[in-house]
């Protein structure tokens, strides 16, 4: 589930964002780095500012050990699971703009 906010401060819009989701982390990477280059794009069209758009992105691998007599079996779950922060400062745009476009740079990490 996405989750998005925005607070003001002064002039600015603080985006703030999570998002905790199942995939292979590889395809994950490329939608988050699409969403945040399309958010940075809208920010400019609309004649906005960027103070900065950073994500980070946490994964965990899963693996089960099974031993059977004395032989070590290890099986590895074929998704990971990743937890996405945004956090972004822009300045000139639509409150209700900005907390849309962090929602959608998240929602861009969702693989179809």
């Amino acid at each position: 589930m996405v989750y998005t906010q925005v607070k003001l401060h002064d002039d600015a819009k603080v985006v703030s964002g999570s998002l905790e989701l199942t995939g292979d982390y590889d395809a994950i990477r490329l939608g988050l780095g699409k969403g945040l280059k399309q958010f940075a794009a809208a920010v400019n069209e609309m004649g906005g500012v960027i103070g900065h758009i950073k994500a980070s992105a946490e994964k965990v691998q899963t693996e089960m050990f099974s031993v059977t007599e004395e032989d070590v079996m290890i099986k590895t779950a074929p998704e990971e699971r990743v937890s996405i922060i945004l956090a972004a400062i822009v300045f000139f745009i639509p409150e209700e703009k900005a907390e849309e476009l962090g929602r959608k740079a998240l929602e861009a990490a969702i693989p179809t």
